[in-house]
């Protein structure tokens, strides 16, 4: 079974106000609790899926899709995760994720092949800025100036009534946007309830700051929760979702599920570019940077007009080249943001 994502049509209005959108995510999955019943990947002998591969649908097949090469015309969707089969809602978290199924071993999650994931509206928590075009959503940088809204507040599995809007409780909203995901099951109870609903607050693009970052001098103010978390996500290949942020001592400190895993950011005006003996000097984004594996925390600077942005990181289980990786994919949604 499989499970496309569709924002083009409006789902359940129920009588709300004009300014509540919805889009559907269908999910042909039979669901009881939260088993998930999916398609066995027996037609195709290669089970071995990895982020990046690419695939193409496979009509008649079960599952409908099939290995491709990147460059074949009919690749319609790139691999963005591949994750353990006992997961609790598996793909959801997955920036870009629009359809999964499942091998013997895994579930595999697709995205469109050519979204970007970074603005992928699944993801996006509170202090988000939002492209909303017409009944689609995207998550952008909030200096971007087709940011016209803003998320107050993100909610899940929401109630609903025919009188009340979710939102409504939420002081500020101007407008709401929600999808859900509905199953074939007989025993689907999904249109009880709106999966994610996100109140979002108005305002002209450049104006809008998250609100984690309005001081002028926060180091929090150069990325989002939902950047952050889509950044190291896609670099690990696993499922990473900020939790908590504050300025610290050092920067901005990123907090994650799991206790002792961050990230940290810092912006330094007219630090010079020293590297130690231990250093590693190459270029990110055309500019120099230099990165420090450490024993724990490990730390890349780049040197920046002004100055020098760090980002300091410590994940349980990364090894130096993956968390070097994980450094490089913070800098990027970072840098239109840094002087």
């Amino acid at each position: 079974m499989s499970a496309t994502e569709s924002s083009s049509q409006p789902a359940r209005r129920r009588g709300r106000p004009a300014q509540y959108l919805v889009a559907i995510v269908v999910l042909a999955l039979c669901v009881v609790g939260v088993t998930y019943g999916l398609h066995r990947l027996t037609s195709n002998p290669v089970n071995d899926f990895k982020t990046g591969d690419c695939v193409a649908h496979n009509d008649g097949h079960s599952p409908p899709y099939k290995f491709v090469t990147c460059t074949d015309s009919a690749a319609s969707y790139t691999v963005l995760a591949v994750v353990d089969r006992d997961a609790t809602l598996p793909c959801r978290a997955v920036a870009g994720a629009s359809i999964l199924f499942d091998t013997d071993k895994t579930i595999v999650c697709l995205g469109v092949k050519g979204v970007d994931p970074a603005k992928a509206i699944n993801v996006a928590t509170d202090g988000d800025c939002v492209d909303l075009e017409l009944r689609d959503a995207y998550r952008v940088p909030c200096s971007d100036p087709k940011a016209t809204y803003q998320i107050i507040k993100r909610l899940t599995n929401v109630p609903h009534t025919i009188i009340k809007d979710e939102c409504a409780g939420v002081p500020g909203t101007t407008r709401a946007y929600a999808w859900n995901w509905t199953s074939s099951s007989p025993l689907d109870v999904t249109g009880l309830t709106d999966d994610v609903v996100l109140c979002l607050k108005q305002g002209p693009g450049p104006g809008i700051i998250a609100s984690s970052a309005s001081a002028s001098n926060s180091n929090c103010r150069f990325i989002t929760n939902g950047e952050m978390s889509a950044a190291v996500s896609k670099a690990t290949g696993k499922t990473y979702t900020v939790k908590s942020h504050s300025d610290g001592s050092f920067g901005c400190d990123y907090r994650f599920a799991k206790a002792g895993d961050y990230v940290e950011v810092d912006w330094s005006p007219g630090l010079a570019f020293d590297p130690g003996t231990g250093s590693d000097v190459f270029t990110v984004n055309g500019l120099k940077a230099m990165w420090d594996p450490g024993e724990g925390d490990r730390v890349l600077s780049v040197k920046v007009p002004d100055g020098m942005f760090s980002i300091v990181m410590r994940l349980s289980g990364e090894g130096s080249s993956l968390a070097r990786k994980v450094a490089v994919a913070v800098f990027q949604p970072a840098r239109p943001q840094l002087p």
